[in-house]
């Protein structure tokens, strides 16, 4: 919740106003990473059974 409210903080900015039509991933960075959210967990979870 905390980052989604920076998020929306920032977009409010005067350097949010540049931001049209765009996507923003509020994900602990998974997506940079080129994981979809959740994936990493369920395969770390497989791997320790």
């Amino acid at each position: 919740p905390e980052d989604v409210g920076k998020a929306a903080v920032w977009l409010c900015s005067d350097w949010g106003r540049l931001v049209t039509g765009q996507t923003i991933y509020i994900d602990a960075g998974y997506s940079a990473m080129g994981v979809p959210y959740g994936v990493l967990e369920a395969v770390r979870e497989r791997s320790e059974e």
